[in-house]
């Protein structure tokens, strides 16, 4: 059998010109184009070192196929022959997409057996094609190329094959791959099959081109372990191509999946910087693969980033086992290299962007959230908050040195003398009730004129001016009512001074829902001066007002106390227990009111806990603002500095994470995490400590960042 020189064309012995390029015919083979009977051999496709790889037609289909020709003298003896059929067969069951498909094999008759394999033909060009022409792939293009020879190169592992030829001859890209892998791995373990029993190794293909440049400028050398370098194989007893060969192999190493992990990693390395690791006559690049390390891949290519330089230098590991242990794994890890450098250029140019924007962003939210508490929303979303949580904590137990005299429905029915007419009896009472030790008494009751001419309730004045308080209320106007009660002689006989001490002002100012949860202490009146509230003054009469509580600008009540607990006497068995049982009144501190519908008193919305109708009696809401006076006032607002400070770290962190850092979905999560952990956080602070954190400020701020992160994001550049 004949070739032309120039195009490759197989002819029979007979002929003596190839029609395209006259005489230029040469000996390829001995015996006809016909292999085996069935191929029939029709023009060579590349050639090395094991033989040619033909385009054949199988004459009984008409279907053409490559044909792997190898040379007989590669093949020598029956031993070599029986695992060439065994070791052909196991490379038949290779069905993956990215390696070239064997669909036969057999050893033709001719000259004492000419082994062959028969192939899928492909219709596309080598790696080493490609880059003679280009020089270097981009590290995009040749990602999903590297990814596809790994999945080969592990299938093969997976089944006891080893490729031993990993290199650009061997990978053979595919133009329109319709969704199969781009490439296909061919003259799979044909390096192994081919060697002869009676010799461990063949001789090595030598790199087709002719590049005599020696070792990459600036490579350094190192001694190889175990004195490999004395004991280093011989070029010519070496099996695959030298560029690609692992050092192990080198050194009288056994070839195995690291040794195609090594081939594939200076695959890779050529295929990114136009060329190999090493270069230069055989014996410089056996020195290279065994005591060199290679120039970074970066510094050959300054398109390629340094983060691809530590994969690379992984997988071209001198040891083995130091290699990745899989050549997908080699892969990942080239794009988790290659992620991470995009993610560090994407860094350098959008944090500084979005840095400025997260700032803008949290002035315009802070700046939303000041108008919105200017208005006065913010503080009642507060206070919707602060009366839930009040609602969800276990009751407290009061006070025991507060008592409540209510002349209830009961007390009514049994004495209906209207208030105006129980000066004198009132007087008396409670005259004997400090004669039983009362500490303090408070009338929440806005008293008439016609109570100033009661004998018993003048002298009750006078020898308990300290001890008594009256409420007073104010009228619009700044006015007050209820100072009537001390005019005429209990005035002229304490003296104008000490009769305004008793007085305090009964008014509470409800928000929006009409709830009572804080007070002012004291209370500016156009026409009564400054006046204590109630519960103030008698709280103050009693000696029992703790270091500054009067003095701050509010007070909250403390609703961990549910009023229904407040001791309670009606007005008819307080006055058998002032003269049956006084030790009920001995140092407690009295309030009498009114707790009837018909009385006049005014029923407030309140914090109420599970089993509580959410309303509260005048006289019950007194009580409760005294209890909190009693103990110094325990609950404090941390609203003001604290809050503003507390929301302008909620929405700066939230807008930088959402804005600036490298995990915006997580903050999305951590955001809504947040608008649950503060009111949260704000039952267990106030249910342990009595610490109203702001709660309403900051979840505004957090949602609005989040919305403008909404809106936005999609203009952003994203994250790679």
């Amino acid at each position: 059998m004949l070739e032309c020189r120039h195009c490759g064309r197989f002819f029979e012995d007979d002929e003596a010109h190839c029609p395209a390029h006259g005489p230029s015919l040469t000996r390829a083979f001995g015996g006809p184009r016909l292999l085996d009977g069935t191929y029939r051999l029709e023009r060579r496709l590349r050639h090395g070192g094991m033989g040619v790889v033909a385009h054949a037609v199988h004459i009984g289909l008409d279907r053409a196929v490559a044909v792997k020709l190898i040379r007989p003298d590669r093949v020598l003896d029956q031993d070599a022959r029986r695992r060439f059929r065994l070791e052909a067969a196991a490379l038949g069951r290779l069905d993956h997409p990215a390696i070239v498909r064997v669909t036969d094999f057999g050893i033709d008759p001719r000259g004492g057996g000419f082994p062959y394999l028969v192939m899928e033909i492909l219709n596309g060009r080598s790696l080493r094609s490609y880059l003679e022409d280009q020089g270097v792939m981009p590290f995009d293009q040749a990602l999903p190329i590297l990814a596809a020879v790994a999945a080969g190169l592990d299938f093969a592992h997976s089944h006891g094959v080893i490729h031993r030829d990993v290199k650009p001859e061997n990978v053979i890209t595919i133009p329109d791959h319709d969704g199969d892998p781009p490439v296909k791995l061919v003259d799979f373990g044909l390096a192994r099959l081919a060697t002869p029993s009676s010799h461990r190794d063949r001789p090595i293909e030598e790199p087709d081109r002719d590049d005599d440049t020696g070792a990459p400028s600036g490579s350094r050398e190192h001694a190889p372990p175990d004195g490999r370098l004395a004991t280093m194989t011989q070029p010519g007893d070496l099996v695959g191509t030298l560029p690609y060969m692992a050092p192990e192999l080198l050194t009288d190493g056994q070839p195995g999946p690291a040794s195609d992990v090594y081939a594939f990693g200076v695959l890779a390395y050529e295929l990114l910087t136009g060329s190999p690791p090493f270069s230069g006559p055989a014996r410089d690049l056996m020195l290279g693969h065994v005591c060199r390390c290679p120039e970074p891949p970066s510094s050959c290519n300054p398109e390629l980033p340094p983060e691809i330089d530590v994969p690379i230098a992984h997988a071209l590991a001198k040891d083995p086992t130091q290699r990745p242990s899989t050549a997908t794994a080699f892969v990942a890890q080239l794009a988790a290299a290659d992620l991470q450098a995009r993610r560090r250029r994407w860094a350098r140019r959008e944090r500084p962007r979005r840095s400025l924007l997260t700032a803008v962003v949290v002035i315009l939210v802070l700046s939303a959230v000041g108008l919105v508490g200017r208005s006065g929303r913010l503080q009642a979303i507060e206070d919707v908050v602060a009366s839930g949580q009040f609602s969800l904590i276990p009751p407290r137990a009061p006070d025991d040195r507060l008592l409540l005299v209510s002349i209830d429905e009961s007390s009514l029915a049994e004495d209906p003398t209207a208030i105006i007419d129980r000066a004198d009896s009132v007087g008396e009472v409670l005259d004997a009730a400090f004669s039983a030790g009362a500490a303090a008494v408070g009338l929440d009751l806005v008293l008439p004129s016609q109570w100033a001419r009661s004998t018993p309730f003048v002298r009750l004045i006078a020898r308990h001016s300290g001890a008594v308080v009256i409420a007073v209320a104010a009228q619009k106007d700044g006015s007050l009512i209820g100072t009537e009660c001390i005019d005429g002689a209990a005035t002229a006989i304490l003296g104008s001074d000490r009769t305004v001490w008793m007085l305090g002002l009964a008014n509470v100012a409800s928000d929006r829902a009409g709830r009572v949860l804080r007070f002012e202490p004291r209370v500016a009146a156009s026409k009564g001066g400054n006046l204590p509230l109630f519960a103030t003054r008698l709280v103050e009469a009693s000696g029992a007002l703790q270091g500054d509580t009067a003095t701050l600008d509010h007070v909250w009540i403390d609703y961990r106390i549910d009023h229904r607990s407040l001791d309670r006497l009606s007005w008819s068995e307080f006055e058998r227990a002032v003269t049956d049982r006084p030790e009920v009144i001995a140092g407690r501190i009295l309030i009498v009111g009114i707790e009837a519908a018909g009385g006049g008193d005014v029923f407030r919305r309140q914090p109420h806990p599970a089993g509580g109708d959410g309303r509260i009696s005048g006289l019950a809401l007194q009580g409760l603002m005294t209890q909190t006076l009693l103990a110094g006032a325990p609950i404090r607002d941390l609203g003001g500095m604290v809050g503003s400070i507390w929301t302008v770290i909620a929405a700066a962190a939230v807008a930088g994470g959402l804005f600036v850092s490298s995990k915006p979905r997580q903050w999305l999560l951590s955001a809504a995490a947040l608008v649950v952990w503060f009111p949260i956080t704000g039952y267990l602070t106030l249910r342990w400590h009595g610490l109203l954190l702001p709660t309403a400020a900051p979840i505004l701020s957090v949602v609005g960042v989040v919305v403008v992160y909404a809106a936005v994001h999609r203009a952003l550049r994203p994250r790679p």
